[in-house]
């Protein structure tokens, strides 16, 4: 089975893909998982305007750093195989983040440090994970994990997580 069915798999036992959620693909590439998951409310994002016209194509809607996601819209985020390449991860992906419902899901996938060391040689990844650092940064940015870490697919590490929003801190109004 491919990547995206996997986690398409994983999401749909977790209860998280629905007909009326609401699904932000975060560096979505060319939309291979918005192709897989088949759903017209759903968006992606990515810093390159090249993947608009696919993922327009695929009836979801395309959002880039010129043209946000609204606030308060998804109810789930992916990040899938985007964590390891932000520099910055909290800032790179406030626009993300901020699309989040209140006590949204966060999906993440990334290459388990443990299992693949030679990601530590791949020079566009800024950070290498194992399990526990993981957690560790996205606690940093108010995430709280739903379930221990899975190993959905083999060397890569699978996390689900609830973001809990300051309203004061991300009001929409605030820059």
């Amino acid at each position: 089975l491919s990547r995206s069915t996997l986690i398409k798999d994983f999401l749909q036992k977790h209860g998280l893909l629905s007909s009326s959620s609401k699904l932000l693909d975060f560096g979505c590439n060319g939309g291979a998982f918005l192709a897989a998951i088949n759903g017209k409310e759903n968006g992606g994002f990515d810093v390159s305007e090249h993947y608009r016209p696919l993922v327009e194509s695929l009836g979801a809607k395309f959002y880039s750093p010129n043209f946000l996601p609204p606030y308060d819209e998804f109810d789930v985020l992916t990040l899938i195989h985007v964590l390891e390449h932000l520099e910055q991860p909290p800032v790179m992906l406030a626009p993300g983040i901020k699309s989040l419902t209140n006590g949204g899901t966060v999906l993440v996938e990334v290459p388990n440090a443990l299992s693949q060391p030679t990601d530590i040689y791949v020079l566009d990844h800024f950070h290498h994970f194992t399990s526990f650092t993981l957690e560790r940064m996205l606690s940093r940015i108010q995430f709280e994990p739903i379930e221990p870490i899975a190993h959905l697919i083999k060397g890569e590490l699978t996390g689900l997580f609830r973001h809990s929003r300051s309203p004061i801190l991300d009001h929409p109004d605030r820059k």
